[in-house]
């Protein structure tokens, strides 16, 4: 074997050699027709110089004429070679009548070339003129050391690193105490580029004696050790191999950088001990999207750039911190240099990023796209993300110029039972556990399922958090919508579905049981993850090919989690849908019929408020449960019932069918049944009048231990027992003559509903507890965050029926800032509300509302609107009849103890009566009720009743 010393020519990431006619692109040798690489000699000879087209027609065509046309066509082949574009990269230029100029920077380096080199290329299935490209990263010189022949030198960085510099300082850091490192990741992740830039900052520690090993051209794994050989600059190697690159290597410190291993895995793993056990100096960083798996080896996962937050409240600033938006807009500069990030961009820049994980290929791959879609015309198009991610660089390779090719590099590595179950776990939205792929997991598969399962991590493609008491699994967006798309091609693809809407209505089940044991916080963080994956499973029941009495079962499963994130219009809309289609529901467990019906009843409640839907659901879940003599089931429905009968202000029925649960209650020997039982009479007894006895059993419900209050709403009675018990206490307390202790308490209330992040309890405490307080005690400004507060929250989660209170609100606010007039109210708004806006504005009620009072339908509020017709008698000069119905109206709120109502009425009473002549006798009616106040003097029904008795002497 001869040796011979050339002078080698480097110039971007090339590297030429003259005399033995080859050249190679990051240490790849690199296709070229015989004539052209005689143009590329003769122009990198004289970097800067404008050579003729005479003399270049001289030099490669000695002897033979031939026509200016034939250099063109020549020329052209070279430059489509070299990657020569307009933009950058510019190696050849043209010089109009004169010639042609090699503008790159040249570097000349002595190389001691293997005199056998192309045969050693040859060997490894790379010719010297073979056609393999990698990534554009250009190379620089290498010096020459005596015993060891000038290896291939580290592709130069071309690009700013972002994102990364921890990362690289790690590898540093442990390279120089580890002898082998392998970076691991998936797809996309920037694996070679950390790994470089990890081996540059190495490189002066050992002696600039660092190599680049590129594996990706490889096709047979037998290729490997030739391939290092080849960089190294070493010997040509006999039949032994191995054994003769260890021998070269033993007394020799270098980093070998062995990049793309996973294709070759077994045989990097081989080559790689080999070299850690026989050649101590050698370290060894390699690259792959699962580790060797040898002895020795440390492992760094890459993951991908930090994404920014979805925050409306994001600037530029603010956004560019994150390395994956940094990234993105500084590829996108580098395409288009007039490029500027605006705000009005920022939300389309996180939600790219955010749609792409943080995945550095796809953010440049997606960079590509804005010069043609804009930033937000990129992100609308990003839920096909496989296809629109399609214009990488021409000189990277050809599984990093598309997504789709990124995966398909990954897929098609994989055994074929591997692909299976990742076709499988691709019908995952969210986050799974084993159970969750076994249970999707296809029949028919070799081998174990968390063996798999485990194969499919280790290769970067399934992620994984073990640090959770379960191990969770998930997939990255990018990798589950290509599983996806290689599931629809598939005849299981219903089969896959099925199975994953079964687990999760296995889940669900199990979700439900843990809530009466779990705190809501906790219960929440544990199973929030399932609702992404039981709304994808519920879509398919209800497709052409699903299954409705599944997705029946998994609807009245998961409903307390719809209700606990808020998302009861979702909900409703796809119960709807699933009773459409299957119109008999003989066919569903009784059990499951009336979780459905319940649930059914209760967000048609919430959403659209009573009607004739609703209580026909509640009223078919008493029928079921009482069929089935499930008395736990019948005390659900009768409290929908309860609810109903209070939200149509039908008081009386209140008291039935609270009546009704206590006797059932009496059977069940459960306090969180007791509690619920109190809180119902609660209600039910402030709306019928008696307040007192209201207020005993808000106390009563306050009074139990939190743990009972808790477990109570749980049990699937929806709205927080404190939260309920102390709006309740509110009212009360207002009515009773305590307006300062019912502030406090309305307060705690909404303060209890926002603690525990409750949106159905919070809209309950502010709709009839703090916003009519605050009303009754002419609060404005209270009223009016609280009526905010209230229409932002029914907005947020589409809560229809609530909405209507915080509309009555902001209408009576609007009135008391000069907005006044007659006015109608929608007929469609509850009673309740019709009859609380009546004590807000005497203006709002009507001659309904005085028969109702008549009638004694609304007791709660009888007092205040007999003194409204009172007055309404005075100002039409019917005097007598006035002090009657003031008379009445004061004698109801006295029998019924309440104090503030008695105010108001003996304020109208006294005034009436003052206006007739006796002052002495108003001066008494008035002060007879005033004096029994002891707090809230400064509210304006006191006030007005102070300014009152004043003028009255």
């Amino acid at each position: 074997m001869s040796m011979t010393t050339e002078a080698a020519l480097h110039f971007g990431p090339f590297c030429l050699l003259p005399r033995k006619r080859i050249l190679l692109k990051s240490g790849v040798p690199v296709r070229l027709g015989s004539r052209a690489f005689d143009l590329l000699v003769a122009l990198a000879e004289r970097p800067g110089e404008v050579v003729s087209n005479a003399e270049l027609i001289a030099r490669v065509w000695p002897k033979v004429v031939i026509e200016s046309g034939a250099l063109r066509v020549h020329l052209t082949e070279l430059r489509k070679v070299l990657g020569d574009r307009r933009e950058s990269e510019r190696y050849i230029v043209n010089v109009p009548t004169q010639g042609y100029c090699f503008v790159a920077e040249v570097t000349h380096a002595l190389s001691t070339a293997n005199a056998d080199l192309p045969a050693t290329l040859a060997a490894i299935g790379q010719p010297a003129v073979a056609g393999n490209s990698t990534d554009a990263l250009a190379a620089g010189p290498t010096s020459v050391t005596p015993d060891l022949p000038v290896a291939l030198p580290l592709p130069a960085q071309l690009a700013r690193v972002i994102g990364r510099d921890d990362v690289v300082a790690d590898l540093a850091r442990v390279l120089s105490s580890r002898r082998c490192v392998t970076v691991t990741g998936p797809a996309g992740m920037g694996k070679t580029t950390v790994a470089l830039a990890a081996a540059r900052r190495l490189s002066v520690s050992f002696g600039q004696q660092a190599v680049f090993v590129n594996l990706a051209p490889l096709n047979d794994p037998a290729l490997v050790t030739n391939a290092v050989t080849a960089a190294l600059g070493a010997p040509a190697l006999d039949a032994v191999s191995m054994r003769s690159l260890i021998a070269y290597l033993r007394t020799r410190r270098v980093l070998i950088v062995l990049d793309n291993c996973e294709h070759v895995i077994d045989a990097a793993a081989e080559l790689a001990e080999s070299l850690l056990t026989g050649a101590p100096e050698v370290h060894l960083l390699a690259t792959s999207r699962e580790p060797l798996r040898i002895q020795g080896e440390w492992v760094q996962r890459l993951g991908a750039l930090a994404v920014p937050p979805s925050l409306d409240t994001l600037d530029v600033q603010q956004a560019l911190r994150y390395p994956s938006a940094e990234l993105f807009v500084e590829r996108v500069r580098a395409s288009q240099g007039s490029f500027a990030l605006c705000q009005a961009d920022v939300p389309a820049l996180v939600g790219i990023c955010r749609a792409l994980d943080g995945i550095p290929l796809a953010l440049e791959l997606a960079a590509a796209g804005v010069e043609r879609l804009g930033m937000r015309g990129l992100y609308a198009q990003l839920g096909n993300r496989l296809a629109v991610l399609t214009r990488g660089r021409r000189t990277a390779l050809p599984r990093h110029r598309t997504l789709r090719a990124a995966l398909d590099w990954s897929y098609a590595l994989l055994p074929e039972d591997e692909r299976r179950l990742l076709r499988s776990l691709a019908v995952f939205r969210g986050r799974f556990t084993a159970d969750g792929a076994r249970a999707v997991a296809q029949e028919g598969l070799v081998g174990d399922t968390d063996e798999h399962l485990y194969n499919l991590v280790s290769k970067s493609l399934l992620m994984s958090d073990i640090s959770s008491e379960s191990v969770q699994y998930w997939l990255l967006e990018t990798t589950r919508e290509y599983g996806l798309a290689q599931l629809s091609a598939c005849p299981e693809r219903g089969e896959v579905s099925r199975l994953h809407a079964m687990h999760m209505l296995v889940m669900a089940d199990e979700m439900e049981r843990a809530r009466p044991r779990q705190l809501r916080a906790d219960w929440l963080a544990r199973h929030a993850y399932l609702l992404d994956d039981i709304r994808l499973a519920l879509h398919w029941c209800l497709s052409d090919g699903g299954d409705a009495t599944l997705g029946a079962a998994l609807a009245a499963a998961s409903a307390p989690l719809w209700y606990a994130l808020s998302h009861m219009a979702e909900y409703l809309g796809m119960v709807e849908q699933l009773l459409e289609r299957m119109p008999d529901t003989g066919g569903i467990e009784p059990a499951r019929e009336i979780a459905l019906r319940e649930a059914h009843g209760h967000a048609l409640w919430n959403i659209r408020g009573a009607g004739p839907a609703a209580i026909a659901a509640f009223e078919r879940s008493l029928e079921v449960a009482r069929q089935a003599s499930s008395v736990a089931d019948q005390l659900h429905a009768l409290w929908g019932l309860w609810l109903i009968s209070n939200s149509i202000g039908d008081y009386g029925s209140t008291v039935r069918r609270a009546q009704e649960f206590g006797a059932l209650v009496a059977h069940t020997g459960d306090p969180a049944h007791a509690v619920i039982h109190d809180r119902m009479m609660t209600w039910s007894m402030h709306f019928t009048g008696h307040h007192e006895q209201a207020l005993r059993h808000a106390w009563r419900v306050l009074g139990k231990p939190v743990a009972i209050r808790l477990s109570a709403r749980r049990s699937g009675f929806q709205f927080d027992q404190g939260v309920a018990a102390l709006t309740a206490l509110a009212r009360i307390l207002w009515i009773k003559g305590m307006p300062e202790q019912a502030l406090e308490h309305a307060e705690a209330a909404v303060e209890r509903a926002q603690a525990i992040d409750h949106s159905l309890s919070l809209c309950f405490a502010i709709s009839v507890g703090c916003a009519p307080v605050a009303f009754w005690t002419g609060d404005l400004d209270r009223a009016a965050r609280y009526t905010a507060a209230l229409r932002h929250c029914t907005t947020e989660y589409s809560l229809t029926f609530w909405g209507c209170y915080g509309d009555g609100y902001f209408m009576v606010l609007s009135r008391s800032r000069g907005g006044g007039g007659v006015v109608e109210l929608p007929a469609a708004w509850p009673l309740p509300l019709r009859d609380m806006l009546c004590t807000f504005d005497a203006t709002l009620a009507c001659a309904d509302d005085f028969a109702r009072a008549h009638r004694g339908l609304v007791p709660w509020s009888s007092p205040e609107l007999l003194r409204i017709e009172g007055e309404r008698l005075r100002d039409a000069g019917n005097l007598a009849a006035a002090a009657e119905r003031m008379r009445s109206g004061l004698d109801q709120a006295e029998e019924q103890g309440a104090l503030s109502l008695s105010l108001r009425c003996a304020m109208s009473l006294a005034a009436l009566t003052a206006e007739t002549g006796s002052i002495a006798q108003a001066h008494g009616i008035l002060g007879a009720v005033y004096d029994r106040f002891r707090e809230g003097f400064e509210t304006a029904d006191l006030r007005a009743a102070a300014a009152l008795l004043c003028r009255l002497g």
